[in-house]
């Protein structure tokens, strides 16, 4: 077979060592490059180590099953694609794995056409999600809008379904979240893409120079500038002119309270809502969090000429649990310091702001308690014994030193207690 460059790189997980051998060496007949592991513990840690194209794994597994290590595999990297292998009894533990954001399932016997056709497609689609979310929607000025997360794809389908049309747009939400760049979309997606997209920042004019920008002035003039229904007049101007202007808009503020408040003006608000766009916080799209990492990692070691490549797991563990009251900008800026100060290949907690050090320090995850009773202890005992045999339950019984058959009964009782 011709040598491909680049092999993708595919996690097969199955605690059958006899299934799980059958499967790599089919995957490398084909060119791809196999990495094992033989239960969800061992899946989780390996993607934690490295990347994966795709993961094919068991669903019925004895130390962590497959739906557990789904979970924890995709809050780690929700781009990787998870093929899931059930028993055709099983099917709808499959179905609810797919809920949960599998990729697809497979029924045993597998059919290995099937098999081969759906890791493809699988991985395609993670080149495609990719490319999308980390290289970001480009609108002819650099500005990108990143994020895979289901808010920001619903977002980014109504700045489409918007840009087309004349409508004025509303764009609101926090400071730090991207409003400038989604006014960007709505701006490169429409017909107007090939004319001029001017941006004001209104709080940085003094209130009697603003009309004065937004519409000119004459000689002279200080007051009398309006715009109504594509028309206005000039500061001290009388004539009335004509414009082919669109007016998108964007603030932090909560303009139905401040109409309320008497600090904003209701034929105003009004004018300018006619569609919102609502940008949703960092932390209502913590899905996007590892996306917007790793891009702002490659942008800025090229930028900096810095040999930075990856962000360690712990690091992204922080990373995804800080709140990130600064939303993106503070994100960014961020990893933009730590790849800076970076000396080494990964990033790494040290290298974040001493604010966000502190507070992971503050809120780092409770341990596990011990094992309370003497069945419990057991328990931990007989499955991280499993764990250390790598799944041979033979080897484990010789361990602990009980029967084969003793050693089924209490793994089978396990599993009565969670199903």
């Amino acid at each position: 077979m011709q040598e491909i460059k680049n092999k993708p790189k595919i996690l097969v997980v199955d605690d059958e060592h006899v299934h799980r051998y059958m499967l790599t060496s089919l995957l490398s007949e084909w060119g791809w490059e196999c990495a094992e592991a033989d239960d969800g513990v061992t899946a989780v840690e390996a993607v934690e180590q490295g990347p994966f194209d795709a993961i094919l794994m068991d669903v019925r597994m004895t130390v962590m099953d497959g739906m557990e290590a789904l979970q924890k595999i995709h809050a780690i990297n929700p781009a990787i694609p998870v093929v899931i292998m059930t028993a055709y009894s099983s099917v709808d533990s499959a179905v609810a794995a797919i809920k949960k954001g599998a990729h697809d399932y497979l029924t045993k016997p597998l059919d290995f056409d099937r098999l081969r056709e759906t890791l493809e497609v699988a991985m395609g689609h993670r080149s495609q999600t990719e490319t999308s979310a980390l290289s970001g929607e480009s609108f002819g000025d650099d500005d990108r809008i990143i994020g895979s997360s289901e808010t920001m794809q619903d977002l980014w389908d109504m700045v489409l379904h918007v840009a087309p049309t004349e409508a004025t747009v509303l764009i609101t939400g926090e400071s730090g979240t991207g409003k400038e760049l989604v006014a960007s979309g709505v701006h490169y997606k429409s017909h107007r893409a090939k004319g001029p997209f001017i941006k004001v920042n209104c709080a940085a004019l003094a209130e009697n120079l603003l009309e004065s920008e937004l519409f000119g002035h004459e000689k002279g003039a200080f007051t009398g500038a309006d715009l109504q229904e594509h028309e206005l007049q000039r500061v001290g101007g009388q004539e009335t002119l004509s414009v082919d202007v669109r007016i998108i808009t964007a603030t932090n503020r909560d303009l139905e309270n401040e109409v309320a408040l008497g600090n904003f003006r209701e034929d105003l608000f009004y004018r300018l809502n006619v569609v919102v766009l609502d940008v949703p916080a960092l932390r209502d799209r913590q899905g996007d969090i590892p996306l917007l990492s790793e891009y702002f990692l490659r942008t800025f070691a090229e930028k900096n000429n810095r040999q930075v490549t990856a962000i360690t797991p712990e690091c992204m563990d922080v990373l995804n649990r800080y709140p990130w009251p600064g939303n993106v900008r503070e994100l960014e800026n961020s990893i933009e310091r730590a790849v800076i100060l970076m000396r080494g290949e990964y990033l790494d907690i040290n290298a974040l702001p001493l604010t966000i050090q502190r507070w992971a320090d503050k809120h780092a995850p409770t341990e596990v308690a011990e094992p309370a009773t003497l069945k419990e202890a057991e328990k931990a005992l007989i499955l991280k014994t499993l764990e250390e045999t790598g799944g041979n339950r033979s080897e484990a019984a010789r361990r602990l030193q009980i029967t084969r058959k003793t050693l089924l009964n209490k793994l089978k009782s396990y599993e009565e207690q969670v199903g």
